[in-house]
């Protein structure tokens, strides 16, 4: 779906870019094992911090339903959604 997404809207404008998200309040490691993940150019979502040897330790990043917005309106304005500047 979406190649065929981006073939049309290339076809309406051959400037337009789309680009496929998955922002989500679950948590990224089991988000990028399903098949689906390769579709998406990015997927924001909670995370852990890892230990050396692989061990979860604690959460590093949550996105609750209240800060989904503040993503939203960041990737709209196509600035980082990612490092110290993150919403």
């Amino acid at each position: 779906m979406p190649a065929r997404l981006a073939q049309v809207a290339r076809e309406i404008h051959q400037d337009t870019e789309l680009r496929f998200v998955l922002l989500s309040s679950g948590y990224a490691e089991i988000i990028n094992t399903t098949p689906i993940a390769r579709q998406f150019d990015r997927v924001p979502a909670s995370a852990f911090h890892y230990d050396p040897d692989g061990g979860a330790v604690c959460l590093k990043r949550v996105v609750s339903h209240p800060e989904k917005v503040l993503y939203l309106e960041a990737l709209a304005k196509d600035v980082g959604i990612e490092g110290a500047n993150a919403p």
